[in-house]
């Protein structure tokens, strides 16, 4: 199975790698070639599937069966994979994605019996932008005002348009006013004091040691988990 998605500036790349080959293992399915990460020979060895950390850097390299960001894209992602790899064992992969989907349902609820739903304003590449939508209407019943993407994305059920400027992103947020901000330091310096959350380059003044992911299972986690504390810090300074 080949690994694509995986651009060298994104600062979740290596977690998504590390995320992606740990599934994998669970399901027993070995990893071929890693577009673009491994070296120019590997690429003669790449399998005839391949799956997607991040949509916007598609590598076109086989037959694809589904990207890994959000809960409901793994699980069709992984079923495709189990229909397409017959020694596979994809139930492991399964059981913790339901188990982890669970936890967060459980825990976003919890949020929500003490705090209204975020509105929001998403600044980032396109498949990073949807994702973030996507997970934060459907656990947090979340007010998606705007997406400001960095390039052309597919079909989006939330306002979205390309962004090419500080200018026009601090018009956007003004406009919308939302209670959340997600994007770069670009974004977060035209924020006030709105609860922000970096989620695309560049990501200036935060340390970041861990290969922390944005796809897979934990990848959910984690970015579920820094939206809902962002939220609560963001509350729990207003007077």
């Amino acid at each position: 199975m080949n690994i694509d998605g995986v651009c060298l500036i994104d600062p979740f790349f290596k977690g998504n790698l590390q995320e992606i080959r740990r599934l994998l293992g669970l399901a027993s399915v070995p990893v071929a070639t890693v577009f673009c990460r491994d070296a120019l020979k590997k690429t003669r060895t790449a399998s005839i599937y391949t799956i997607g950390t991040n949509g916007d850097f598609r590598s076109s390299v086989g037959e694809y069966l589904g990207g890994t960001l959000g809960f409901g894209t793994l699980r069709a992602t992984f079923e495709r994979l189990g229909t397409a790899f017959e020694e596979s064992d994809i139930d492991p992969v399964l059981r913790e994605l339901s188990q982890q989907e669970e936890e967060t349902v459980r825990i976003c609820d919890k949020f929500l019996r003490r705090f209204d739903p975020p509105t929001v304003v998403i600044f980032a590449g396109a498949s990073y932008a949807e994702f973030a939508a996507q997970a934060l209407d459907h656990y947090l019943d979340a007010d998606i005002r705007f997406l400001g993407t960095r390039n052309p994305g597919g079909t989006s059920r939330y306002p979205a348009a390309l962004v090419t400027g500080l200018t026009q992103v601090k018009t956007i947020i003004g406009q919308h006013n939302p209670d959340l901000v997600l994007g770069s330091s670009f974004e977060r310096s035209v924020s006030g004091n709105r609860a922000f959350y970096g989620i695309t380059p560049p990501l200036r003044g935060v340390v970041r040691l861990a290969p922390v992911p944005l796809a897979g299972v934990n990848g959910t986690l984690f970015f579920m988990e820094q939206v809902l504390n962002a939220c609560m810090d963001k509350s729990r300074k207003v007077p």
